[in-house]
């Protein structure tokens, strides 16, 4: 079974915490619902565009 978890539960955190925290701690997936307390993803720079190929590269 994977596990994963939602950023409901660090809203504040930008997203490379969100990848750390998840690698260290051994999820196999996160659920993306804050970023820094921002709830519009689809604004975010690093869910668009260029930024979001880094983003998925990272999450890899």
């Amino acid at each position: 079974m994977k596990l994963s978890f939602s950023t409901l539960g660090c809203p504040a955190w930008p997203l490379p915490a969100v990848i750390d925290a998840a690698g260290r701690l051994g999820y196999d997936g996160v659920e993306l619902r804050f970023l820094e307390g921002d709830d519009a993803l689809w604004a975010r720079p690093e869910l668009t565009g260029a930024g979001l190929r880094e983003s998925t590269s990272r999450l890899r």
